[in-house]
């Protein structure tokens, strides 16, 4: 027998003494579910937490007390005014905006457990500084193109 035959059979010899090949199984970890973020609702955020650097105010706040992008909103907007000449509040009859800064009626809510009244002078400006402070100009973009 020629060496190659000799190893041959040694190594079918080999192949046939093992044992049958044993099969790891492991176990794949399940991916973990993604935990979503707790956003705290805004009507919860005090008037006072700042995105955007705007005088606190305190007492009666008007027109005048708008940083001055806010009085180009309100201009567009309302024509800078909170009240028609006959004493009624400036009202977008299509839209449910209200007063000055033309406040939409979704948010008399949030403005109410704020304690501001959008009805008001005062209170609309608050409730659009309070807006302002939370999402900057998003709440007018529907006039971007007369104040931007």
């Amino acid at each position: 027998m020629g060496t190659e035959m000799v190893l041959g059979l040694v190594l079918l010899s080999s192949l046939h003494n093992l044992q049958q090949p044993q099969i790891q199984t492991s176990v794949i970890p399940q991916p973990q579910p993604i935990v979503q973020q707790v956003i705290q609702p805004i009507a919860e955020i005090p008037p006072t937490s700042i995105m955007k650097p705007v005088k606190k105010l305190s007492g009666k706040v008007t027109f005048a007390d708008l940083p001055p992008i806010l009085k180009k909103v309100a201009q567009c907007e309302s024509g800078a005014r909170q009240y028609y000449a006959n004493g009624k509040v400036v009202t977008n009859k299509k839209t449910h905006d209200y007063g000055l800064m033309q406040i939409n009626q979704m948010h008399i809510p949030t403005a109410k457990k704020l304690g501001y009244n959008i009805f008001t002078e005062d209170g609309n400006v608050k409730y659009a500084l309070y807006l302002y402070n939370q999402s900057g100009l998003d709440s007018w973009s529907a006039s971007r193109s007369c104040w931007a």
